[in-house]
């Protein structure tokens, strides 16, 4: 899969060390899960829980949007390395990128 991964994200994960925790915006497929259905939030925790297995640690916090198909997750440079290679992540973002205000 063609992944877009932010330059500054990038710039991110390649300063840090495998154990040093970074913030990302991270973006799924179309393909998956998406919605406010439980399958979407199902989809991204069996995602999250695979790379779990693969690093040997959990995320640090994780928070689920399904109605965009995209989490937040603070990790380390290790988990995050693992997860943003997975073919099911289209895209990620540096959270310090953009800020969304209502008003």
């Amino acid at each position: 899969m063609n992944q877009q991964i932010s330059p500054q994200l990038q710039t991110s994960l390649e300063h840090a060390g495998d154990q040093d925790k970074v913030d990302a915006v991270v973006m799924l497929g179309a393909r998956e899960p998406r919605g406010a259905s439980t399958e979407s939030q199902t989809a991204q925790q069996d995602l999250l829980q695979r790379v779990s297995a693969e690093v040997g640690e959990e995320p640090t916090k994780v928070r689920h949007f399904p109605l965009l198909n995209t989490m937040a997750v603070c990790a380390s440079g290790a988990y995050l390395r693992r997860l943003l290679a997975s073919p099911e992540v289209t895209s990620a973002v540096d959270p310090a990128e953009f800020s969304i205000t209502v008003e």
